[in-house]
């Protein structure tokens, strides 16, 4: 019996915590944490119909040597694109880059960030 009221105290205790606390775990990153930690980064790609597995072992090796950066396979889409995780990716400016270079393939149509889209209310 006593076990549940020591529990019960321990957690009205950790969820008590000042808000200001609360808030500085999800402060912001500094340009040293930012430039140390790659970015969580998927880009929708879109081939030419001459492609026919992009989901290969040595395509996706090729493509990610084209990248600059290491890509990894994740999933077809409906719409015929493919989704890849770019890894080692920094800054902005790498994707850009990266998406730059993609966009230089003869078997690519297209190559956007996969960006999530929310609907927005209309009246």
């Amino acid at each position: 019996m006593w076990r549940s009221s020591v529990v019960a105290c321990a957690v009205l205790c950790l969820g008590c915590a000042p808000a200001a606390e609360t808030q500085n775990l999800v402060a912001e990153p500094t340009p040293e944490s930012a430039t140390s930690m790659p970015m969580n980064a998927r880009l929708i790609i879109k081939f030419k119909d001459s492609v026919q597995r992009p989901s290969a072992a040595a395509f996706v090796s090729k493509l990610s040597e084209d990248a600059g950066t290491a890509l990894v396979y994740l999933r077809p889409m409906s719409i015929g694109g493919h989704v890849f995780e770019c890894r080692d990716v920094y800054s902005s400016d790498e994707l850009a880059e990266v998406i730059q270079r993609l966009t230089k393939r003869k078997d690519v149509v297209y190559v956007e960030p996969d960006r999530i889209l929310q609907h927005q209310k209309t009246n």
